[in-house]
């Protein structure tokens, strides 16, 4: 007896999922959008789980759209931030973005950078 795997409840379609790798997961998620609902816990972990960011404007934007999502913001586990390589000796962190500083060096907590990091955060 056949049975569709939409059919299933959501807890035997996460155990398949669960074996399935990261690749896998992408493709089932296209079944149709019954199967991607119930298999959006183990989707989100597999992908999701560590993010991470160099702080510029287009790295925050994509952790903005993670933070909003209802279901895949609770798969996050960890935030790496690791700047890209400008020369052999030294990172860039956040270098499209006006990260304000006072005079003494430390950021300034009210400028739209920190702002933007603050509220992504607290999501």
């Amino acid at each position: 007896m056949a049975v569709e795997l939409s059919t299933l409840p959501t807890e035997l379609v996460e155990l398949v999922a669960g074996n399935l790798r990261h690749e896998d997961l992408l493709s089932l998620r296209l079944v149709c959008q019954s199967v991607s609902e119930k298999i959006s816990r183990p989707f989100g972990q597999a992908w999701f789980s560590t993010l991470k960011t160099d702080l510029s404007y287009h790295s925050l934007q994509k952790l903005k759209r993670v933070a909003e999502h209802v279901r895949i913001r609770h798969c996050v586990r960890d935030l790496l931030i690791s700047g890209h390589f400008a020369s052999v000796l030294e990172r860039e962190f956040g270098t499209d973005l006006p990260w304000t500083r006072s005079s003494s060096g430390y950021l300034i907590p009210s400028s739209p950078a920190i702002e933007t990091l603050r509220t992504t955060l607290h999501r």
